[in-house]
């Protein structure tokens, strides 16, 4: 039973990981995506997208970090 508990923790640990990695990812991605648009609006600038960015990192290694992003679209009809 003992060895089937840390085999499942173990498990539970990596997917966790696993999963805080990607968010990371797509967290950094989605501020480079940004970034043009963000600068060109004067909402920010590269050094502090870039601190943003590395940031992203930090969270990361947090185990008990956690990620929640909504995707969705939306459909919306103009009124006559």
């Amino acid at each position: 039973m003992d060895r089937l508990y840390r085999a499942t923790i173990n498990t539970w640990n990596g997917l966790r990981a696993a999963a805080r990695s990607e968010a990371v990812a797509d967290a950094q991605q989605s501020l480079k995506d940004l970034r043009r648009g963000l600068i060109d609006k004067g909402l920010t600038n590269n050094a502090e997208i870039d601190e943003a960015i590395a940031a992203w990192e930090t969270w990361g290694r947090n185990p008990d970090a956690m990620y929640l992003r909504c995707r969705c679209e939306c459909v919306a009809r103009k009124c006559s």
